[in-house]
Parts: structure tokens; sequence; C-alpha cells
């Protein structure tokens, strides 16, 4: 799997200091077009197709998987920003099929609150990336989140 990263931003970012959020937010939202432009159909995964749906969690947990088995086979140190675009895929997942909730930083952790529940998808991702177990499924815990009003 290939991380394209968009050089122009790159460059901004090293001849000068981002100094407003819209600037993090425009630079994020950049980056998140391209893990998405990644994985659409027909191009570098075709087994998984990101469409916001709640099935394409399954993909998420395979492309987490993908990554852990790569790491491992490599002997490369895992990085916890590496899986930090798979769970805002999965915040999105939220919104698109329910109501919207209120994402924040917490001790360095991404936090979502959904319908009064605090819910940390890249923790949740971190651990399918850094561990492989089964315990950490994706899809599985998205749809015990949403039982649970």
């Amino acid at each position: 799997m290939a991380i394209v990263v968009n050089k122009k931003v790159a460059k901004k970012n090293q001849k000068s200091s981002i100094k407003t959020f819209d600037e993090h937010l425009k630079i994020l939202e950049l980056s998140y077009d391209q893990f998405l432009s990644m994985h659409k159909k027909d191009q570098l995964h075709d087994e998984c197709y990101l469409d916001y749906s709640e099935e394409s969690l399954k993909d998420i947990d395979k492309l987490l998987l993908s990554k852990y088995k790569f790491y491992k086979s490599e002997g490369l140190e895992f990085s916890d920003y590496t899986v930090f675009f798979h769970s805002l895929y999965i915040i999105k997942v939220f919104e698109k099929n329910h109501e919207c909730g209120v994402m924040s930083f917490d001790n360095y952790k991404l936090k979502y609150v959904w319908r009064n529940m605090e819910i940390f998808p890249h923790t949740w991702c971190i651990n399918k990336a850094k561990y492989g177990g089964k315990a950490d499924n994706i899809y599985f815990k998205y749809h015990e989140c949403i039982k649970t009003k």
C-alpha cells in the first residue's frame, strides 16, 4: 500500500508554520481526500471499496490487518499516525448513516462523542493495526455502539 504525499502541502509546511485551525483543517481535508482516492474501486485495492456504508467498515478491518502484517513482516516500528485517516473514516460512517457527533482531541487521542458516548476510533484502529487481533474488529465495535442508546 503506497501513501501519496501532497508535495505542495509538504513544501508549505517546511517553509512556514501553520498558524490557524482553518489551515490545519484544509491540510487535513486534502490528505483525507488522498486517503480515500487510494481506496476507490479499480485502483490499488480492488477488494476494498470505501463508500461510507456500514459494510465498508469490514474493508477498514482488512486494510488495518494488512498494515499489521506488513509492519510485522518488515520488522518496522509502528506509528499511531499511520492509521489516523482510518479513524476519521469511521467517524464519517457514523455521520453518514446516523446523526453527527462531536470530535475532539483528549490527551493526544482522537475522541468522538456520539449519542452521549465517548468513542475512540483512533484507538480501535491502532489496536487492530498494531496487534492484529480478532477482538479489535472495527465492524463489530461500530455495531456495538449503534445498538447502545
